[in-house]
C-alpha cells in the first residue's frame, strides 16, 4: 500500500528559499523576491503593503500622510528575512526616513495586536487585515506612488518535476489574484511629494 505524505511549513521568504534549494520542500508561496537563479518564481497574486494603525493612533485622523511624518512613530515589523520587511525597509532607506522599530514578530496576529494596543504602526499585507478593516479596528494607508505593490510568487526548483498537485496549487491561487480593499473613502494615503 502506497501512502502519500504531505508536509507544510510556514516561514519567511529566505527560509522557504533555503528549504527549496535543499529539496526539503517541493514548492513554496512567498511574498518576497527569491535571489537564487536555481529557483523558478512565478507571480500568482497581487498584493499591497499597507501602513496599518489603530483608530486611536494620532496618524489615523489624517487622510493623507507625508512619508517624512513616519519618522516620528514607533514600528513593529516582521523579522529579518521576511519579504514584507525587506520591501518596506528598502523603501524607507531609499526615501531616507529612519525607522524606530521597537518590536519584531514573525506572526501577523501578534503584529496586529501590538499595533492595536501599543501605539505602533506596521507595514503589512492588506490581505492580512481584511477582517480588521471590515470591523473598523484598523485604519490603513496605501502608498500613493504604488511603491509598496508586490506579488506573491509560486516558487520551485528549476530541476523539479512539476506534479499534478503543484499545478492544482497554482490553479487554486488564481482565485486570489486581486486583494480586497475597503471603499476609497476609508483608505488613507502615504505620499512622497
Amino acid at each position: 500500500i502506497h501512502t502519500l505524505s504531505q508536509y507544510t511549513y510556514v516561514g519567511n521568504t529566505r527560509t522557504i528559499e533555503e528549504m527549496l534549494l535543499k529539496s526539503q520542500l517541493d514548492i513554496g508561496i512567498v511574498e518576497g523576491i527569491v535571489e537564487s537563479p536555481e529557483l523558478i518564481s512565478i507571480p500568482v497574486a497581487r498584493d499591497y503593503l499597507v501602513l496599518a494603525a489603530a483608530p486611536d493612533h494620532p496618524i489615523s485622523r489624517m487622510p493623507q500622510v507625508h512619508i517624512s511624518q513616519l519618522r516620528d512613530y514607533n514600528f513593529v515589523l516582521r523579522e529579518a528575512g521576511s519579504g514584507t520587511r525587506k520591501l518596506f525597509t528598502d523603501y524607507m532607506t531609499r526615501v531616507n526616513i529612519p525607522l524606530h522599530i521597537i518590536c519584531e514578530a514573525g506572526c501577523p496576529d501578534a503584529i496586529k495586536l501590538i499595533v492595536l494596543y501599543n501605539q505602533c504602526l506596521t507595514a503589512i499585507s492588506v490581505r492580512l487585515v481584511e477582517s480588521e478593516l471590515k470591523n473598523g479596528s484598523l485604519r490603513i494607508y496605501l502608498n500613493k506612488e504604488n511603491a509598496w505593490d508586490r506579488s506573491f510568487y509560486l516558487v520551485y526548483h528549476k530541476d523539479k518535476f512539476v506534479t499534478e498537485p503543484m499545478l492544482a496549487l497554482r490553479d487554486i491561487l488564481k482565485q486570489y489574484e486581486e486583494p480586497w480593499l475597503p471603499e476609497p473613502d476609508n483608505i488613507g494615503y502615504i505620499t512622497e511629494g
